[in-house]
């Protein structure tokens, strides 16, 4: 008589960071159907898709990498979308989205002038690769602290155009941050870098 031991089915369910791959290290791993006290950890694998995701619609197609006691030759995945929860052969991945700093570029003029249109822009920081601002939507809007007032001294500039703070805007998740607006007395020297 032969004795056949087939692979137990098992669930993987990953999250990790939006990272413009579809190669993800998941900051966590939660592994349903392992035996006899077997523990397991996906270090790395291979997703359908590289975009946020938090609707199960992402899913692993290959364990490129693993640590804890349970031998994957022992176990059985199923390597498409399935949803299901609470069973052993859930598949799916959840992708956050990376934060996006966008902050108000500092900007002066003197007292004589009108503001700037658009002040000195923006600045972005938190891309991935060689992602820039065609990967969200919307321009932006700088408005400044007392937009009326016309008098010598410090003001704020506060961005904004890409949705809430802390909203999720493609694949990043943006937050803001302020500039300040100089008007300089006259008879006064303005050197701006």
């Amino acid at each position: 008589a032969n004795l056949i031991i087939n692979p137990a089915p098992i669930g993987i369910q990953i999250s990790g960071q939006y990272n413009g791959s579809t190669i993800l290290s998941p900051a966590s791993s939660v592994i349903t159907g392992l035996v006899n006290g077997e523990s397991l950890v996906i270090t790395s694998a291979t997703v359908n898709a590289k975009d946020v995701s938090s609707n199960g619609s992402n899913y692993i197609t290959s364990v490129l990498s693993a640590t804890g006691t349970a031998n994957l030759n022992n176990y059985v995945i199923n390597m498409s979308q399935n949803v299901t929860p609470n069973t052993n052969t859930t598949n799916s991945v959840i992708i956050t989205p990376a934060p996006l700093v966008i902050s108000a570029a500092n900007s002066a003029k003197f007292i004589t002038q009108t503001d700037p249109t658009g002040y000195s822009g923006v600045v972005y920081n938190g891309w991935i690769g060689l992602e820039g601002p065609g990967q969200i939507s919307g321009v932006p809007v700088i408005t400044r602290s007392n937009p009326g007032t016309d008098v010598a001294g410090a003001y704020t500039l506060t961005p904004s155009g890409f949705g809430a703070s802390g909203s999720t805007n493609g694949n990043y998740q943006i937050s803001y941050q302020t500039g300040g607006f100089t008007i300089v007395p006259a008879q006064t020297l303005l050197v701006t870098v």
